[in-house]
C-alpha cells in the first residue's frame, strides 16, 4: 500500500460511512482506531495488514480524526490478541470472505484443470476462474483477490 496520500484520496478511500461506523459504534480508544483501520485497510487491499507500519499514518490521522479519538491511541492497538482476530473475523464477514479451505484448493483445482483442457492454458480465462471463487463486492471490483489465510 501507498504511504504518501493527498487529501482527497483520503477522503475518498479512508472515509468511514454510515455502514462503518455502525461497526465501530460500539468499540473504545484503541480498539476503536484499531477496527477502523484494518476495516478500511481490507476494504482497499482485500487483504489484512502483516503490522502497523505497513498502514500509512496519514490515513490512520485522518480516521482517528473522524472518530473523535487521539493519533497516539493508535500505538496501543493490539496487533496478537483476541481481540485482533475478532476483528478481522468480523471484517471478513462484512465483505463476504471467509477462510480458504482444502475442500475449495479441491475445487478450484477441478475447475482450472478443465479449462485448460477445454480452452488451453490462456491466462486471461484462467483468471476468469480463479476470480469466479473470490468475493466481488464493490470495493474489490478493480482488484479482485481471493483470501487464503484465516
Amino acid at each position: 500500500m501507498k504511504q504518501q496520500w493527498h487529501i482527497d484520496e483520503l477522503i475518498e478511500s479512508w472515509t468511514l460511512d454510515k455502514a462503518d461506523l455502525a461497526l465501530v459504534r460500539n468499540k473504545t480508544g484503541p480498539t476503536r482506531l484499531g477496527f477502523a483501520v484494518l476495516l478500511k485497510f481490507f476494504e482497499l487491499e482485500a487483504r489484512f495488514p502483516a503490522s502497523s507500519a505497513e498502514v500509512p499514518i496519514e490515513a490512520v490521522d485522518f480516521l482517528a480524526r473522524q472518530l473523535g479519538i487521539d493519533l497516539a491511541e493508535w500505538e496501543d492497538y493490539d496487533w496478537t490478541g483476541s481481540s485482533w482476530k475478532r476483528h478481522r473475523r468480523h471484517i471478513r464477514i462484512r465483505f463476504g470472505f471467509r477462510g480458504w479451505a482444502m475442500t475449495d484448493v479441491d475445487a478450484l483445482t477441478e475447475t482450472l484443470t478443465a479449462t485448460i483442457t477445454q480452452a488451453g492454458a490462456e491466462r486471461t480465462r484462467l483468471d476468469e476462474q480463479v476470480y469466479s471463487w473470490c468475493p466481488r463486492t464493490a470495493p474489490f471490483r478493480q482488484s479482485l483477490r481471493c483470501y487464503f489465510t484465516g
